[in-house]
């Protein structure tokens, strides 16, 4: 019988000492001609979502070109990185040096030789790479959805049946929604209007907006509220089929939880670890499978009955959660802070 292991974060933590801080040069590795292996940076992700990052990427690049680095390729998937060669003439006092350098520029997260990338980064962070001289999209440089980049705001998209829900199962306010907003909309909304789409089409559906909660420039969760309390089923039906949310869901009544709908979310937003210095958004990856989750709901909220069930269903929607079916053998988990954030939590493991 196979069982499932499933680790529920309930905060986020600076403990995880599986990210390297610092490449010494004399891990590098050194070919057949002297030539010193190439090395490969990566960008801070708090920077991605930053107003600065193009700033922060042109200092990085004025100080690629004062010792001679020579950019061999960007990749712009969960990660940004770019890999740099340096000179041939490049002895190993000058390597270290110029790598103390990167690690001090504020663009800059890690450096890492190549030949130790797969203990560091996973292969997904690889699939999406650009020549030095291309044109990143702009929702790639930033981390947002990449399957949707250069897509238009079209609210007609064909979208597959949605999960039936149940509403009579789990108590609920008959005459509000929550609504989760596409990010990669949401980033370049003053160039796209989708702010202003967001509201004609809040207005078309009859709802008005009673709450929103937004941690970036990017998020955005709306509670909405209209008139008729009979219409709950057809509207979240509307909602899921525009092809404009990341998830749509009733406002769920509970007593002993607090998610997005619950006042008590909107007092306590963080992770419902009892201890000081929480991280209020954490992020859980598998490295050995590459799977990763950030909030819980945003992938298994279709499951909400079947964790509460199992006395599993996190207590804040910043919590993040993973259910896998493992295969006998060695898992590697980290646990860290959303936007490079630190702070103190915990990871979890049930057998279900």
């Amino acid at each position: 019988m196979r069982s499932r292991c499933r680790p529920t974060v309930l905060a986020a933590l600076a403990l995880v000492s599986i990210l390297l801080c610092s490449t010494p040069a004399s891990a590098l590795l050194v070919g057949d001609e002297g030539l010193f292996e190439p090395i490969i940076v990566q960008i801070k992700d708090s920077l991605r979502t930053s107003l600065d990052l193009d700033q922060e990427l042109a200092v990085l690049a004025s100080l690629e070109k004062e010792n001679g680095l020579t950019e061999v390729q960007w990749y712009a998937g969960p990660k940004l990185l770019v890999t740099l060669s340096f000179p041939k003439d490049f002895t190993e006092d000058q390597a270290q040096r110029t790598i103390s350098l990167l690690q001090e520029c504020g663009a800059v997260e890690k450096v890492v030789a190549q030949s130790a990338s797969n203990l560091e980064f996973r292969p997904a962070d690889f699939i999406r790479a650009y020549e030095p001289d291309d044109a990143i999209p702009e929702a790639a440089l930033r981390g947002l959805d990449a399957d949707r980049i250069g897509q238009k705001v079209d609210s007609s998209d064909t979208q597959p049946p949605p999960v039936k829900v149940d509403l009579s199962q789990i108590p609920h306010v008959p005459n509000r929604l929550i609504v989760r907003w596409k990010e990669e909309y949401l980033w370049n909304s003053a160039d796209n209007g989708f702010l202003d789409q967001i509201a004609d089409f809040n207005a078309t559906a009859g709802c008005r907006v009673v709450d929103e909660i937004s941690y970036s420039p990017q998020d955005l969760t709306q509670v909405l509220e209209f008139d008729d309390e009979k219409t709950l089923a057809d509207r979240l039906d509307q909602y899921y089929k525009s092809g404009l949310a990341v998830y749509v869901q009733p406002d769920y009544l509970y007593v002993s939880t607090a998610i997005p709908n619950d006042r008590a979310y909107d007092e306590s937003p963080g992770p419902s670890l009892p201890v000081a210095g929480k991280l209020l958004d954490p992020l859980l990856d598998v490295l050995t499978t590459g799977e990763s989750n950030d909030q819980w709901a945003t992938t298994y909220l279709p499951l909400r009955e079947e964790l509460g069930e199992a006395g599993l269903l996190p207590t804040q929607v910043a919590e993040s959660l993973l259910w896998p079916t493992f295969a006998a053998g060695t898992y590697s988990f980290r646990l860290r802070g959303k936007n490079a954030t630190t702070g103190v939590g915990l990871i979890s493991f049930y057998e279900y």
